[in-house]
């Protein structure tokens, strides 16, 4: 699946397109082969390298919830730092009922980026007997996760990664 990036022109297309098309199709071999996935985020460092980030330590258990913490905090530590321009968590959603989406599993990206654009595009799937099918992408508009809040001004900061 070719991911689609924010159709209106701004200076953060390109970073938030180039995330997604290098960390997309991890998540979707995941999902695929295991048929499920733990959140995984992913940063664009300033030097255009892209790198998946752990969340855990090898063979911890955590809740979904507590590694999607642990990575925005990650994100909001390197954003301030100047180390990235935008990120992504990845994790696994419901969607329920609406009138333009039926009841489906989405793998939602959490996208923000340095500038201030941020975004969670849900990618719509079900599981077949030939392999997943994808619906159709749509996304919403989010408030930003790598301003620093009062909240995470208060929390010891985690370890980041070099």
């Amino acid at each position: 699946m070719e991911p689609q990036a924010p159709s209106h022109p701004q200076p953060q297309h390109q970073d938030i397109k180039s995330l997604l098309k290098a960390t997309l199709p991890v998540v979707e071999r995941m999902l695929a082969s295991k048929g499920d996935f733990p959140p995984l985020g992913a940063a664009l460092y300033t030097d255009n390298r892209v790198r998946i980030l752990p969340a855990v330590e090898e063979g911890e258990m955590i809740p979904a919830e507590v590694a999607v913490t642990r990575y925005r905090r990650m994100f909001r530590n390197l954003a301030a730092s100047g180390r990235i321009r935008a990120a992504v968590v990845y994790c696994n959603e419901f969607i329920e009922h609406s009138p333009n989406v039926q009841n489906s599993d989405a793998i939602c990206a959490e996208l923000d980026h340095v500038d201030g654009y941020s975004a969670d595009y849900l990618f719509p799937y079900r599981k077949t007997p030939e392999g997943l099918k994808f619906g159709e992408t749509f996304g919403v508009e989010a408030e930003n996760r790598l301003k620093p809040t009062v909240a995470a001004a208060a929390a010891p900061p985690p370890a980041v990664p070099a």
